[in-house]
């Protein structure tokens, strides 16, 4: 004899489940207001292979046969659907559920049809074709958590009980190994449980979960998570590798390479350059993005250091002046500004840095900085295309 339970799984939620919460709703209530005559609701409601009845192939998602089946079914459904659903989102996972609902019905109805045709007219209940789907694809999309199994069994008349913990990817699999071998048994010794449901739903989970994507998904939070905890151990360099490797594989994602960045910062022996090129990239991502607060909050913690600051190139200081003006961030555009005149004075961005330098001065009230600066800006630039505006400014003053 042998029996084990899994009762968690070592994964924190992102997200309330509220779709595995309906669901359980749904099928509490469904329960209860079919639970005085199951009897009569069976040969309707349950599954039937015909197009007379096309709709059972939805309500025997929500149809069970006792108590016991209801409360057994709800368990998994919450213990891997709340999982899946934080892993997937909300539509994904709706969308696996009933499509997992539905590959049970058909594997069943063939695997019936085929080897026991006259157990054929029995109705097909319960969800459990629709949360093998749900445990399939947390074999996907989880390779890693870790699933707690309680177990009990006895051997030489003596039991044995405990706890142990094992990787959602190998639980799955010997769960769907379990299925298919009493889904064979069934074909010659018929039983009260429809095992071929459960591998159906096994596999369109399985199936689903890698056409979307879920292993590369899996692989890069777990990448996350080692990089997460290399800072928090205070090892940057480490962390940095890690993001890096993220950044290489989601270049278009701006997260990844502003991690990076943060825990270059932090390393022993920070690498300058590479955190100037660093930025570089990630001001023109968080721009595109239109997250303009994040360019400046970022540059003013690479500026803690000025000789980072004075390593980076006149584009990206244009970037961060324009960015910290746009947000009416004086004190970082006019930095940026400054600095780029004194690092880069012979730029393409030089000149607009000087005429916009001009301009801030005066928006914070210093009236002859600005005057000088247009001064200096009409000396400096007698062809510029914005020297009506500067002799306009000399002019009005």
């Amino acid at each position: 004899m042998f029996f084990f339970l899994p009762y968690k799984i070592e994964r924190r939620f992102r997200s309330f489940p509220w779709v595995t919460v309906t669901l359980i709703v749904l099928n509490v209530a469904v329960y209860a207001a079919t639970a005085w005559n199951l009897e009569a609701v069976f040969p309707v409601f349950g599954f039937r292979p015909n197009a007379a009845a096309v709709y059972t192939w939805f309500t025997y998602m929500f149809i069970h046969g006792g108590l016991m089946h209801l409360v057994g079914n709800m368990y998994f459904l919450w213990l891997f659907g709340s999982m899946a659903e934080d892993g997937l989102g909300k539509v994904r996972y709706t969308i696996l559920y009933f499509a997992g609902g539905l590959a049970a019905a058909v594997l069943h109805a063939l695997i019936t049809a085929v080897t026991t045709p006259e157990f054929g007219a029995v109705p097909l209940v319960g969800a459990s074709g629709a949360i093998a789907a749900v445990i399939g694809v947390v074999a996907v999309r989880m390779y890693r958590a870790r699933i707690r199994v309680a177990y009990f069994f006895i051997i030489f008349f003596v039991p044995r009980w405990g706890t142990w913990k094992m990787s959602a990817a190998v639980g799955v699999g010997l769960y769907l190994a379990q299925e298919l071998a009493y889904g064979v048994i069934s074909t010659v010794f018929p039983s009260g449980t429809a095992h071929w449901a459960h591998v159906g739903g096994l596999i369109a989970g399985v199936v689903l979960g890698l056409s979307w994507g879920s292993l590369r998904d899996a692989a890069t939070e777990y990448l996350a998570e080692e990089a997460e905890g290399y800072v928090a151990a205070g090892l940057g360099d480490v962390a940095a590798a890690k993001y890096s490797e993220l950044a290489e594989k989601d270049p278009d994602n701006p997260d990844w390479l502003l991690e990076k960045l943060r825990s270059s910062l932090i390393a022993d022996i920070p690498n300058q350059g590479q955190i100037c090129q660093d930025f570089a990239k990630l001001a023109i991502l968080l721009q595109k993005a239109g997250r303009s607060q994040q360019i400046v909050e970022t540059y003013r913690i690479v500026a803690q250091g000025s000789q980072l600051e004075q390593m980076l190139d006149s584009h990206t200081l244009q970037m961060v002046a324009s960015a910290a003006e746009s947000l009416r961030d004086f004190d970082t555009a006019q930095r940026a500004y400054a600095t780029l005149l004194v690092v880069h004075p012979t730029s393409t961005e030089a000149e607009r840095a000087l005429f916009r330098l001009a301009h801030i001065y005066l928006a914070r009230g210093e009236r002859e900085e600005a005057l000088q600066t247009w001064r200096a800006f009409a000396e400096s630039y007698p062809q510029s295309a914005w020297l009506p505006y500067a002799d306009s400014s000399l002019a009005a003053s």
